[in-house]
Formats: structure tokens, sequence, C-alpha cells
């Protein structure tokens, strides 16, 4: 039972820095998320009528497909 109790124990050790190296990922993922957010946040404030008419041609845009089926 010591030889497989060992084997457990290694294979939770890999899965656990499995893990730790997914997370680790993700939070990376997410700092760039929230500066990409930051960034469009910026550029709206900065251009408050350009990205009304943006949204509006992307919607009109989104529309017209979905329209066509």
């Amino acid at each position: 039972m010591g030889d497989k109790a060992r084997e457990v124990r290694q294979q939770l050790a890999k899965k656990i820095e499995s893990a730790k190296e997914k997370f680790q990922s993700l939070e990376d993922v997410k700092e760039v998320a929230e500066e990409g957010i930051k960034e469009a946040d910026r550029m709206i404030r900065k251009h408050p009528y350009e990205s009304v008419g943006v949204a509006l041609v992307a919607g009109l845009m989104i529309g017209a497909l979905i329209n066509r089926r």
C-alpha cells in the first residue's frame, strides 16, 4: 500500500501544479482583459459621438445579417 499511496500523492501533486499554472494563466488573461476594458472606456470618453456612430452602424449591420435568414 505504501507504493500505491506514494504514486497517488505524486499524481495529486502534479494535478495541483497544473491547476496552479492554469489559474496563473487565467489571472494573466484577466489582467489583459481589464486593460482592454479600461482602454475602450478611455476611447469612448474621448470620442463619444464617434463611439455612438460606430455602435449604430455595427447594430445596423448585425440586424441586416440576422434578417437575411
